[in-house]
């Protein structure tokens, strides 16, 4: 709950208009289920705010409805309309298959916006972030023994972000 809570804040801080905002959440399938509730409850207590121009709000929401279009990925947003050009908060939830396989989804959405990815293994994450390319930074949650001892994924996260954060946002 502590987790989701940090990142839901991280992804709507200023409506989610931040370089580093964490946008894409790989989540293992035997803690989705948790993690999800938690982080529903989190995404629909948000500080709400305005995005920063109009155009940017019309593309905002361009692109949220270009995901939910997409088979196989459930999208949710988050509406109350507080403000004008609110940055209206969503989440995206897809399985690791259908991530690595459309490529309008590994697209920055700027706003405050998440895609949790949830997959099977470690493998998994280190070839759709091989796809995704370079990124600013990389955050990883957990004991840092479950990422050290996987050395491949370690190093694919070094190869392409500018930073690598442990149990932190980049917020």
């Amino acid at each position: 709950e502590d987790l989701a809570i940090l990142l839901a804040g991280s992804v709507t801080n200023d409506a989610g208009q931040f370089c580093t905002k964490p946008g894409v959440l790989f989540v293992h399938k035997k803690a989705a289920s948790d993690f999800l509730r938690s982080f529903r409850k989190a995404l629909e207590e948000a500080k709400r705010c305005s995005m920063l121009h109009p155009d940017i709000h019309s593309r905002y929401l361009h692109k949220l409805d270009e995901i939910r279009n997409v088979p196989n990925v459930e999208h949710q947003r988050f509406e109350r309309f507080c403000f004008p050009y609110e940055g209206v908060i969503s989440l995206s939830t897809v399985p690791i298959s259908v991530f690595f396989k459309e490529k309008s989804l590994q697209e920055e959405v700027f706003g405050p916006h998440a895609f949790v990815v949830i997959y099977d293994t470690l493998d998994e994450v280190n070839e759709v972030l091989k796809a995704l390319g370079g990124q600013l930074t990389i955050s990883f949650f957990g004991e840092p023994s479950l990422i050290t001892s996987n050395k491949t994924l370690l190093d694919t996260a070094i190869q392409m972000a500018g930073r690598i954060i442990w149990n932190g946002v980049p917020t």
